[in-house]
């Protein structure tokens, strides 16, 4: 049986400790079938002599652009991406060997464009244990289950998907995974999510995520919006839930919690939302608070 070729797309900046980790975890992999795009965004470091020792793969091309953010660097990968598959990895993670087999196998035999692997290993000072299995799970997309969680690279897509939709990145804004994703979902016919062989993920401090630890980011309201014109522009506001959850919710906890929600309402309004969700009942409301401020204060991602 043919192989079909994967694009593998990935964004470099300023991750010199780290991108060989990556590299290495990629052209290893027991699937070999790879187009392997770098995208090296405007690096000071020496992450892009780095990424150059790996050019003797002839599967391998760099691509060296002026810093433009993580969202055009992987908007610039797909602008290269020739494959019948695209993946996205961060270069600060790796992933297992058997990873990338693992997923084209499963949208081969389910003859899908999307899937979904929930195996996810959190890493830095401590290492945590993998997840039991969970074999794959056939879904139709609704309202319940596209909200997966903003992070492209636990998902395989076909290109043709991504062609369909026509979505791309949202450019300067943080959790522009969550954009994407939720684009991206409503033009599947179905979809696969399973557990499986793991994608290692790195915490740090420095990086975009945490960076925004204790501060709530603005951009959300702005990838809220942007999902909420692009479901008006395709007719899918009856059939798919919009992510409120971004307007309430996700700013309990954070210190600029007060100055978040205010903005909230404020675009609620103008978005003339025909059912604005309310904000939690304020005892449930207390709760949450204390609960997000432990997990930041305990240095984990809040969704």
């Amino acid at each position: 049986m043919n192989k079909p070729l994967i694009s593998v797309i990935v964004p470099i900046y300023n991750v010199a400790p780290y991108v060989r980790e990556c590299l290495d975890s990629v052209i290893n992999q027991t699937y070999k079938n790879l187009q392997i795009i770098l995208v090296n965004d405007g690096s000071t470091d020496e992450s892009e002599s780095i990424a150059r020792e790996y050019l003797s793969d002839e599967r391998i091309e760099l691509v060296c652009t002026k810093n433009g953010g993580l969202s055009r660097a992987r908007n610039t990968g797909l602008e290269k991406a020739i494959g019948e598959y695209i993946y996205f990895i961060d270069s600060d993670d790796y992933i297992d060997l058997r990873f990338l087999e693992e997923m084209v196998e499963i949208a081969r035999k389910y003859k899908i464009e999307l899937v979904c692997n929930d195996q996810i290993v959190y890493f830095d000072r401590h290492q945590q244990k993998l997840r039991a299995a969970i074999l794959p799970v056939l879904l139709q997309p609704n309202q319940s289950n596209i909200h997966i969680g903003g992070a492209v690279w636990r998902c395989l897509f076909a290109r043709s998907l991504l062609e369909r939709s026509a979505v791309k990145f949202l450019e300067d804004k943080v959790y522009e995974d969550e954009g994407f994703l939720y684009m991206v979902f409503p033009f599947c016919e179905a979809f696969v999510r399973y557990c499986g062989k793991p994608y290692f993920y790195r915490q740090r401090e420095e990086s975009i995520m945490g960076r925004h630890r204790n501060f709530r980011s603005y951009d959300l309201l702005d990838v809220y919006e942007a999902i909420y014109c692009f479901y008006q522009k395709n007719d899918f506001l009856n059939k798919f839930q919009l992510p409120n959850h971004f307007l309430y919710e996700c700013a309990l906890g954070y210190k600029n919690e007060k100055e978040y929600l205010r903005n909230a309402k404020i675009l609620s309004k103008r978005l003339n939302l025909p059912n604005p969700i309310p904000p939690l009942p304020k005892r449930l409301m207390q709760q949450v608070r204390v609960w997000c401020r432990q997990l930041i204060c305990e240095g984990k991602k809040v969704k």
